[in-house]
């Protein structure tokens, strides 16, 4: 059992080894010009691929996104939220249940992949095949599902296009992004 005075300390390094909350609704801060994509609409049959970091708070995909339209998005990889936690994909398959909760009321457990429509938009879970129908014009930003970043690790690669009606293709799980 952990006395008191150890407990003290223990919660002192946590405090100072950047262990604070963040807030997944608080507006994005713009990365700096060198890494930041170039930000634009996505044309019909064409792929954006971006790689999203598990230790980075939102990032931007370069893709805007536009009622009427609908997005499909894929994510492959492996990314941890803590060593307690163990690896999982963007479903937060292989999640240590221990690890398993959904701290924003998003619907979603931690360790997810979610998203977020502008620098402000509310967030929602993404996963790793999902359909997008925004409802609301903006760049797509992407993070992982957890309040602390500072044990993060880890990247999935994340595939955006318009979807083709005609594609004939099994749905994956539809989100009307408000």
């Amino acid at each position: 059992m952990i006395g008191a005075r150890a407990l003290g300390l223990l919660i002192a390094v946590l405090a100072v080894s950047g262990c604070s909350y963040r807030s997944l609704n608080a507006p994005v801060a713009a990365p700096a010009a060198p890494d930041r994509p170039q930000v634009a609409a996505l044309d019909p049959g064409r792929t954006v691929s971006v790689e999203i970091f598990a230790n980075k708070d939102w990032q931007g995909t370069g893709v805007i996104v536009e009622p009427g339209f609908t997005y499909k998005v894929t994510a492959a990889g492996r990314w941890t939220i803590g060593q307690l936690c163990g690896m999982s994909d963007a479903d937060a398959v292989g999640l240590n249940p221990l690890c398993k909760n959904d701290p924003e009321h998003l619907g979603v457990p931690a360790s997810t992949l979610i998203g977020r429509i502008g620098q402000d938009g509310k967030p929602f879970g993404v996963g790793s095949n999902t359909l997008l129908k925004p409802s609301a014009k903006g760049e797509l930003f992407l993070t992982i599902y957890t309040r602390k970043l500072a044990f993060a690790s880890g990247s999935l690669k994340v595939d955006i296009a318009i979807m083709d009606a005609a594609a004939g293709q099994p749905e994956p799980a539809h989100h009307d992004i408000q």
